[in-house]
């Protein structure tokens, strides 16, 4: 029996076909057919987009038109309790960068800011100058509304650490505040007198100083005594912690701080 040519001519170009494409393998996701089948099959996806900033780098305005460089933690959770973060003299806001993101993982808006001449902050002429030290008030001010603004209503308390301190006490002496954290605060520092301002404070303050920083020490028992508002404050000592944001993560320093963040924040809720 004689099979047609054209048959005959199917059978060796099958045969030929099957040799070639074994010899050169040739996805079968690049033929036409096939891509137009996988294209209606899965759905086109947009490009993802990119992470928020963590920290917002952000830039406030404090008086005397001043620029003021700050960094800010959104809770990771909804939330109106707010903390503004003060550092010490001759640093900088990235002191405070750890503490900070502790502080948004336990729910709490966190702002550090760069005094002005300090940081990435504005210079001005006479920032190293006694009038220049005691003009800083006016950056946590500065700092202070840019949380309000944030979350309006809520509540804000300030921690400062060495001349942070002292700022953080000027500032409640005569601005509302919920609270006051003071590391390492001392008596008099270039015309902030703290002495004297602590008697105005209304508000509840957490001093923590270390033992081997007598300065700060004595300053802090001194100025607990003289505080009006001694209920829900505390004066605690720790043994060798260091001075300012060198006593974060030491001897149980952050533990202290968080418990009287909570407290203070728990309380007003209830009121």
């Amino acid at each position: 029996m004689k099979f047609p040519i054209f048959i005959t001519l199917s059978i060796v170009l099958f045969f030929v076909g099957l040799l070639y494409f074994s010899l050169n393998p040739f996805p079968l996701s690049a033929l036409p057919i096939v891509r137009l089948i996988r294209l209606k099959e899965e759905p086109v996806l947009a490009p993802l987009s990119r992470e928020p900033q963590f920290p917002m780098q952000v830039t406030l305005e404090s008086r005397g038109n001043v620029k003021i460089s700050g960094a800010y933690y959104p809770a990771n959770t909804p939330s109106r309790n707010s903390v503004l973060l003060l550092h010490t003299r001759g640093s900088n806001k990235t002191a405070w960068n750890s503490f900070a993101k502790k502080l948004s993982r336990l729910g709490y808006n966190a702002l550090t800011l760069d005094f002005r001449g300090m940081g990435t902050s504005e210079n001005t002429e006479n920032t190293f100058q006694t009038i220049g030290f005691a003009k800083l008030v006016f950056d946590a001010e500065a700092g202070v509304k840019f949380l309000k603004d944030q979350n309006p209503n809520g509540k804000i308390i300030i921690i400062g650490a060495g001349i942070g301190a002292n700022v953080a006490l000027q500032y409640a002496a005569y601005y509302p505040i919920t609270a006051t954290v003071a590391l390492s605060p001392i008596l008099r520092y270039e015309g902030i007198v703290t002495d004297y301002d602590i008697t105005q404070v209304q508000s509840p303050v957490l001093f923590i100083s270390s033992l081997d920083d007598p300065k700060s020490a004595n300053a802090s028992d001194i100025l607990f005594i003289k505080l009006r508002a001694k209920e829900f404050s505390r004066a605690l000592f720790l043994k060798q912690a260091g001075h300012g944001t060198n006593m974060l993560g030491k001897e149980g320093s952050d533990d202290y701080i968080i418990e009287f963040l909570y407290k203070r924040f728990k309380i007003l809720q209830v009121l």
